[in-house]
């Protein structure tokens, strides 16, 4: 009984993926024997279509919402009917934070991520609706691809430099006070307090004491999720008025407050 092997050695490349390479057996009888294997190309993460931009970190308040911004290019023409996807980075695996499609999503993302924007507009934010104290350090990333992340391979490539950190807090940054009139007995003055934050769907609380007046909040957009609340009062001034005090209350129950003195003309 004598064994015959031929080794066909040939280099891949995306086209082949789904082809079929097929071995025919001819015996000298004029027999024909053949045998046909599908060919399964992974394609290098270095050769994506796509690209991403999110920042390297994102900062939030244990309790609050937090969003990571999101965009994606195409240097093609973007495939219809696609779905962002977002990953915890691992050095194996690729546990799910989000996806419209899958149920197993990683257990402490479970029911609080959801997307900020749509695919048309080419955003792929996401947000996380109630960060805690063991979501500090995650790094996430997201996928926006008709394929699989599985039928890629990332040797000498990781989405490590590319992920964005998650770092969390639990004590509340003070808000900033500030005199934008100069205060003199009998004349209307104005005084702002200001904080920047990352939840705009439950923004901070703030209020001012110390003085009498009526009040603006004004909500900005800073840069991509950060938002400041801004507090403006105006009032009356009068001899006795030193001091006015500004406290910020978050949603995860955390506050802080800053204190300004009074030089009334």
């Amino acid at each position: 009984m004598q064994k015959i092997v031929s080794t066909l050695t040939f280099t891949s490349s995306a086209k082949d993926h789904g082809n079929y390479l097929t071995c025919f057996a001819r015996f000298t009888r004029g027999q024909t024997l053949e045998k046909s294997i599908p060919i399964w190309v992974k394609r290098n993460m270095l050769n994506l279509d796509w690209s991403f931009t999110t920042p390297r970190s994102v900062t939030g308040l244990k309790g609050s919402c937090v969003i990571i911004p999101c965009k994606f290019t195409y240097s093609k023409t973007q495939p219809d009917g696609l779905q962002v996807i977002w990953y915890l980075y691992q050095s194996n695996g690729h546990p799910f934070v989000f996806s419209q499609k899958e149920t197993n999503i990683l257990s402490r993302y479970h029911g609080i991520t959801s997307l900020t924007g749509s695919v048309t507009e080419k955003n792929c934010s996401l947000k996380i609706d109630r960060l805690e104290m063991f979501h500090n350090q995650d790094q996430l990333y997201p996928w926006v691809d008709k394929n699989p992340i599985t039928s890629y391979h990332s040797q000498g490539y990781s989405f490590l430099d590319k992920s964005t950190q998650i770092l969390v807090l639990d004590h509340a940054p003070e808000p900033q006070i500030s005199i934008i009139d100069v205060p003199r007995v009998g004349d209307q003055s104005r005084i702002s307090c200001k904080v920047q934050h990352r939840c705009f769907s439950a923004p901070p609380v703030l209020s001012l004491t110390g003085i009498p007046g009526t009040n603006r909040t004004i909500d900005s957009l800073v840069s991509d999720g950060i938002w400041e609340r801004t507090i403006e009062r105006t009032w009356k001034v009068e001899e006795s008025h030193n001091q006015v005090e500004c406290t910020v209350r978050y949603s995860g129950g955390q506050s802080a407050k800053s204190e300004l003195l009074l030089h009334v003309e």
